[in-house]
């Protein structure tokens, strides 16, 4: 699989599960295993199994590695770890899982050959890298070395390893991906009033280039042939609504009714991902009782508001 593949299918799986903030959190990691049918398990938590399975030498050298266990993918990781380095660990494992790795011993990503598991361990350190930081987001932020790309989680040798990947959108997954990011979104709205700034400048200088010339040509340089074109701004008066009530012979004063304001409830960003089933009329959170072992789709706030589903009374 080429490197590019590699990135689209970390991309995919963004765009798949509503990632909208970068870089991605640990807890989203967690949703997205969770949805997919992925278990997460620390070490500690997986002892029996890892022990059933005769992992014990795959557990003391790796941080984390996948079992697969009755067709079931088990991701394991030391609990001690980094919150960086347990995050890119976990996301390296999707890479294995996605990229369809093979599995030696129930290991995924553990072959006979020595040639083909540094390859699969390569793979999954590029998937893992462009879930932490996409490379069209990148390249769409403007970010362009190494440096830059480590605020992102990931480390010197990953950064300077991902900067070859970086380049403008192609890909239809690669677009969406960018359009949902609002990072990005933000970024070409600034761009956009940058230019039309720039063009409202442009505009106010000829015009005063054009005054200047009509009092050089028209008044001679005599300033009492030019007009002045300053004009007070009428005053404008906001009348209060007058009563309504029957016609009395003495003169009463009109009073205003006092304005009264309701606050509204603020409201659930409308980027955030909820979960919604195939029968059900409400959109819900993640760990809702009322989707856990149920299959769901994915959408936005907006998106399930938008297709007439209407927020969860528990977990709302």
């Amino acid at each position: 699989m080429t490197n590019r593949n590699i990135l689209n299918e970390a991309d995919r799986l963004l765009v798949k599960h509503g990632v909208s903030e970068l870089p991605i959190t640990m807890r989203k990691a967690e949703i997205i295993a969770q949805f997919s049918g992925w278990l997460l398990l620390t070490y500690d938590e997986g002892k029996e199994l890892v022990e059933a399975c005769g992992a014990e030498g795959t557990a003391e050298q790796y941080p984390a590695f996948t079992l697969v266990h009755n067709k079931q993918n088990v991701i394991l990781y030391r609990a001690n770890l980094s919150y960086e380095h347990k995050l890119f660990c976990i996301l390296h494992e999707f890479g294995h899982i996605v990229l369809k790795h093979t599995a030696e011993k129930n290991v995924l990503g553990v072959t006979p050959s020595p040639e083909e598991t540094a390859r699969q361990e390569r793979e999954a350190d590029d998937f893992a890298a462009e879930m932490l930081a996409p490379s069209c987001v990148m390249y769409a932020l403007g970010i362009k070395n190494a440096h830059q790309l480590e605020r992102f989680g990931l480390t010197a040798e990953q950064a300077m390893r991902h900067c070859d990947n970086i380049r403008e959108p192609e890909t239809e997954i690669e677009k969406a991906l960018c359009e949902r990011l609002p990072a990005v979104n933000y970024r070409k709205r600034t761009k956009r009033c940058i230019n039309i700034a720039a063009v409202s400048i442009v505009v106010s200088a000829i015009a005063a280039i054009g005054m200047l010339m009509i009092y050089a040509f028209a008044g001679k340089g005599n300033p009492d042939n030019v007009s002045s074109t300053t004009s007070e701004s009428p005053a404008f008066t906001i009348e209060a609504p007058a009563e309504t009530s029957a016609p009395s012979s003495s003169t009463s004063a009109v009073a205003s009714p006092q304005a009264t304001t309701t606050s509204k409830p603020e409201d659930e960003p409308q980027s955030e991902t909820v979960y919604i089933t195939k029968s059900g009329k409400r959109y819900h959170k993640s760990g809702c009782r009322h989707i856990v072992g149920r299959d769901v789709i994915e959408k936005t706030i907006a998106e399930a508001e938008e297709d007439g589903y209407t927020p969860c009374k528990d977990c709302f």
